[in-house]
C-alpha cells in the first residue's frame, strides 16, 4: 500500500542552545501494514499522513533502509500531533533562540503544542530553568495557561517536576519549589483530568509530605504569593477528591 512519511532524523546538542540537527525526508513507497517495528504502537490507515522521529544512534541514511530494518530506534506518530512540535523545536534551534524567546514563542499558540516541543524546551534550556527565575516563572506560567493542550501540561509537569527535585548537585531550589507548588495549585483550579494526580502525588512529595524531601511549611510557600492561598483552599474545599484534599487541608491550616 502507498503511504506518504516525512522522516526526522536528528539529534539536540548538550551544549544550551545547541542546533537541533534535524534532515526531512519525503517517501512515497510500500510500507508494513502490520504493527511491527515503527509501526508498533500504530496501525497505519489509508490516507494517514506520519512523522517517524529516530534517536541519533539509528545509522540508516536512505529511507529505503530505515523501513527495511523495521525502523528500530524510531517511532511513527501522526504528523498533525507532532508537526508543530517538530517544526518549533527546529525553529528556535536554528534561530539559536535564548530561553525567553522559546518561551514567547511558544506561548503564541499554546494548543498546538503538545508533549515533544516541551520535553525538547525543558532539557534544551534546563540551566536556565534553573538559574534564571524569570525563565522557569515563565515555563510555569505557560503551563498554567488553560488553553494548552493536556499532553504539553502533562510534560511540563513532569520535566519541571524532575528538573527542581531531581538535581544532581546540591539541595533542592526552595524560592523554585514554592513557584511550582503555588503553579500545581493553579493548574488543579482549572479542573483538569490531572487535579487528582497533582494533589495525591505532586504536591505531597514536593511538600515532604510523602517522601524524602524537607518539610515546607504552607507560610513558606504562600509568602511571596498571598492571593494564591486563598484560592487553594478553595481548591481543596471543593475538591471531590476528599482524601487527597484532605491532606493538603491539614498542610495549609497547621
Amino acid at each position: 500500500m502507498e503511504r506518504g512519511i516525512k522522516i526526522y532524523k536528528g539529534k539536540m546538542d548538550k551544549a544550551e542552545g545547541g542546533r537541533f540537527e534535524t534532515t526531512a525526508l519525503i517517501y512515497m513507497g510500500q510500507v508494513r501494514s502490520r504493527p511491527v517495528g515503527i509501526w508498533v504502537n500504530e496501525v497505519p490507515q489509508k490516507g494517514g499522513k506520519w512523522a517517524v522521529l529516530c534517536g541519533p544512534s539509528v545509522a540508516a541514511t536512505k529511507v529505503e533502509d530505515l523501513l527495511k530494518e523495521h525502523g528500530q530506534g524510531c517511532s511513527a506518530l501522526l504528523l498533525e500531533e507532532v508537526e508543530a512540535d517538530l517544526d518549533l523545536s527546529a525553529k528556535i534551534s536554528e534561530e539559536k533562540s535564548d530561553v525567553h524567546q522559546a518561551l514567547k514563542l511558544a506561548s503564541k499558540s499554546p494548543s498546538k503544542l503538545h508533549c515533544l516541543f516541551f520535553a525538547f524546551m525543558v532539557n534544551a534550556y534546563q540551566d536556565s530553568l534553573l538559574k534564571d527565575f524569570s525563565a522557569l516563572d515563565g515555563a510555569l506560567t505557560l503551563m498554567e495557561d488553560p488553553t494548552l493542550e493536556r499532553s504539553g501540561r502533562v510534560t511540563l509537569m513532569n520535566e519541571i517536576d524532575s528538573l527542581i527535585m531531581m538535581r544532581a548537585e546540591g539541595p533542592i531550589l526552595r524560592r523554585e519549589a514554592n513557584r511550582l507548588i503555588v503553579s500545581y495549585f493553579r493548574v488543579a483550579a482549572l479542573d483538569s483530568q490531572d487535579t487528582e494526580n497533582i494533589l495525591g502525588t505532586f504536591l505531597p512529595n514536593v511538600l515532604g509530605l510523602a517522601s524524602g524531601l524537607e518539610k515546607r511549611s504552607a507560610v513558606e510557600v504562600f509568602k511571596d504569593y498571598s492571593t494564591d492561598k486563598t484560592k487553594a483552599l478553595r481548591v481543596l474545599r471543593n475538591s471531590p477528591f476528599k482524601k487527597e484534599a484532605q491532606v493538603l487541608l491539614d498542610w495549609i491550616n497547621a
